[in-house]
């Protein structure tokens, strides 16, 4: 009698031991993803700032290459922001108001002007301008 209750009772301690290790590899994951996700935004913003402080700059500026970099990240970007549960909703709003200012030519603290060959070349950016000029048209 005495055996069968202390292996029942070592049963629970190995269930509750399980269930706890458990919830805590669910919360090490979660840690692990929303600190992934951090790390891709601000790889984004940074390479935002250094694209656009090139540009000012016009110290090395190749127009064609910082163009076609630019055009890279606003696709990298619009690759995360098409994941609904990756970025904050905030962050995606920013992101697509500064994309598609860029792509119409009203960002006020650049003069790239991009044209449609260019923009050909990024399939998701295509597709955003697309979207955004067939929503502007139906105001």
């Amino acid at each position: 009698m005495i055996l069968m209750e202390a292996t029942s009772m070592f049963d629970r301690v190995i269930d509750v031991v399980t269930v706890a290790a458990i919830l805590l590899a669910a919360f090490g994951l979660y840690v692990h993803i929303r600190s992934n996700h951090l790390t891709v935004m601000h790889k984004c913003m940074a390479d935002y700032r250094r694209i656009i402080r090139e540009i000012q700059s016009g110290e090395k500026f190749d127009g064609k290459v910082l163009k076609l970099d630019l055009l890279g990240l606003f696709n990298e970007q619009l690759f995360y922001m098409n994941r609904w549960w990756y970025l904050p909703r905030e962050i995606k709003k920013e992101w697509e108001n500064s994309i598609y200012h860029h792509l119409i030519q009203k960002d006020e603290y650049t003069e790239v002007k991009f044209n449609l060959e260019e923009i050909q070349k990024f399939p998701r950016v295509l597709s955003f301008f697309g979207k955004k000029e067939g929503e502007k048209a139906k105001l």
